[in-house]
């Protein structure tokens, strides 16, 4: 049940983050959704494995108190999303003049902030390039996430494939209901992502 409700919170943000893009009139083609949804379950691959080998030397209950420490980070970090972008705007005018680079790290902020700065040559049309920075800045909760789970490797490849499917049908979906239904409305769907990782959290505890 928890790997089901980990696969649906972490593609809520590439859902989120792609109707963004849509509205905005951002296309995303099939080969970017497919970088978005691969990206993102290449890292969850390599935290599961980075996770597993640790668990030869490190016992379970550190990474029972450590995964509920994480899950409750990411649900409150998600369910104050609006209040922690509006304190990065803020500096924003400091990191403004940033060319394209897939390790800038203040051009991932610049994403993070505003989903359409992924499209850096403002073609309207998501190229496979832009579509790693872009999911990239999506990716901090896979990482974390993947550490976190406790899955085992057979549990953990059904994850990844879970996530890679997942990740890019939310990422093709949310940029064509993004085009078609909600244009320039704001959409905010974070609060889902936070409620879902602070369920996980209490889980740990059982």
């Amino acid at each position: 049940m928890h790997i089901g409700i980990l696969l649906v919170a972490l593609s809520i943000d590439a859902f989120a983050a792609c109707i963004a893009l849509g509205a905005d009139g951002i296309r995303v083609p099939p080969l970017s959704a497919l970088t978005v949804g691969a990206v993102g379950a290449g890292i969850l691959a390599f935290s599961i494995v980075f996770s597993s080998v640790l668990t030869l030397w490190v016992p379970s209950e550190f990474f029972r108190w450590t995964g509920f420490g994480v899950f409750l980070v990411l649900g409150l970090t998600n369910l104050f999303e609006n209040w922690i972008k509006s304190l990065l705007r803020k500096r924003e005018s400091r990191i403004r003049q940033v060319r394209f680079s897939l390790f800038d790290i203040k051009f991932l902020i610049r994403v993070y902030l505003d989903e359409t700065c992924a499209d850096a040559d403002r073609s309207k049309w998501l190229s496979v390039s832009e579509a790693v920075v872009f999911s990239l800045g999506l990716s901090a909760d896979s990482f974390l996430t993947g550490l976190s789970a406790g899955a085992t490797l057979s549990e953990g490849c059904f994850f990844v494939i879970g996530s890679l499917f997942l990740g890019t049908a939310a990422a093709g979906l949310g940029s064509f209901l993004g085009r078609k239904v909600w244009e320039k409305a704001p959409v905010n769907l974070s609060w889902i992502t936070g409620a879902l990782f602070c369920i996980l959290a209490v889980e740990k505890l059982f």
